[in-house]
């Protein structure tokens, strides 16, 4: 398992059957979240540094279902906001399907926020960076219709505003993992992908920016792609 970039740099890798990504705020306390393949939830604890004071773990409402698997499959979308707050994006399964749409989490709330654009059924990654002025931006990759998805929120995360759509490249076949990181302005999104015409995973990086009505998207590249003669 490869260990996931936090908000504050640090690397963090979970344990066997446990997908985890660690949020680190200001005020001397971690935020591990994580997914584990063991009872098939969500958790999210709060953690003192440098200390062995350790929380109860809080369920994240609504993301589990006992008839589908909603394992994420990369370390979980958290992030801590800059202005205050941690916050966890995840799919909200039903009885029928394993992503019916994504909830936005504040943690600690009662009730999650859905995310607009993702009740297609079919995403199966998901990312989340903290923005400036406090804004998250909430992405996914959905394999039923080939596109990575990206919406922020507004300053004070009661509210998104228009999504934003990435076709992934015609040969594409299949997700590994999807990143995102949005702490300058623009939002960097990087996925690690499967392809027909090669025999290795290659990345897609693309930049967009949030500025003015307009966005800006770098034509995607691979950094892995083998050379053809």
């Amino acid at each position: 398992m490869v260990a996931a970039l936090v908000p504050a740099g640090t690397a963090h890798a979970g344990g066997p059957g446990v997908w985890t990504k660690i949020a680190k705020v200001d005020n001397g306390f971690d935020y591990p979240g994580m997914f584990r393949t063991s009872d098939g939830r969500l958790h999210v604890v709060w953690r003192k540094k440098l200390l062995d004071n350790e929380g109860q773990a809080m369920k994240a409402p609504s993301s589990f279902n006992t008839n589908v698997d909603n394992e994420p499959r990369q370390p979980v979308a958290l992030a801590a906001r800059n202005g205050g707050g941690v916050f966890l994006a995840y799919c909200a399964p039903t009885s029928t399907k394993a992503c019916a749409h994504l909830d936005l989490w504040k943690v600690g709330t009662s009730t999650p926020k859905i995310v607009p654009g993702t009740s297609s059924g079919t995403i199966t990654r998901v990312a989340l960076a903290d923005g400036l002025q406090g804004r998250i931006s909430v992405v996914t990759g959905d394999l039923g219709r080939g596109k990575i998805n990206a919406v922020r929120t507004n300053t004070m995360v009661s509210a998104f505003g228009v999504v934003r759509t990435i076709n992934m490249p015609p040969d594409w076949l299949n997700f590994n993992t999807l990143e995102a990181e949005g702490t300058f302005g623009c939002l960097d999104i990087v996925a690690n992908v499967l392809v027909a015409t090669s025999p290795n995973p290659i990345f897609l990086s693309t930049r967009r920016s949030w500025r003015g009505s307009r966005s800006r998207r770098a034509r995607p590249r691979s950094a892995t792609r083998p050379r053809t003669r």
